[in-house]
């Protein structure tokens, strides 16, 4: 339904139930696509060509720009042709890698977060500089971790009946020492 691109993410928001797609399966195919760097090429349609191919405008909030008597279509052959009158890269591979952040429900919507090729590669760095430290602290290894905090939730819980069951023990024995 619309979307947005600044320095250190972009998002774009859709009228679907994203709960419902393999996000991992979309970034995978995505960057698989851009690694192919698909040269893209601008097509000019009439108003009246894009009012009769309504399929073309895949946004709901930001229509093309119309009027002028013709509107730019971006096409990736063989993936997508949509109307833009933004910037556009000659290439896909232009972009980078794209690296998922996030997926959530923003009122009706589902918005998915994204960096891509620099940031993306500065926010794969700092996640795993993150579950190094994590790791480092819980004393495992990475690859353990799953584990340690199976583990340490576990504990809590057992702590936490525990202390359930030891108040109302100090509670007694503090009414009787009165």
């Amino acid at each position: 339904t619309g979307g947005n691109i600044s320095p250190d993410k972009g998002r774009l928001d859709f009228d679907i139930d994203m709960s419902l797609l393999d996000a991992a399966k979309i970034e995978r195919e995505t960057n698989e696509i851009i690694a192919r760097g698909i040269e893209t090429e601008t097509v000019w349609i009439t108003d009246e060509e894009l009012e009769a191919r309504p399929e073309l405008v895949k946004t709901m909030s930001v229509q093309p720009p119309r009027g002028s008597g013709r509107v730019r279509l971006l096409r990736i052959p063989g993936v997508d042709l949509q109307p833009c009158g933004g910037t556009h890269l000659r290439r896909t591979g232009q972009i980078g890698t794209i690296l998922l952040r996030g997926c959530s429900k923003i009122r009706q919507d589902w918005r998915v977060e994204f960096a891509c090729g620099q940031r993306a590669e500065a926010a794969a760095r700092s996640d795993s500089d993150l579950i190094a430290r994590v790791a480092a602290r819980l004393n495992c290894a990475t690859h353990d971790l799953d584990a340690s905090l199976e583990r340490l939730l576990g504990e809590r819980e057992a702590a936490a009946k525990n202390l359930k069951t030891l108040l109302p023990k100090l509670a007694e024995a503090e009414a009787a020492s009165r």
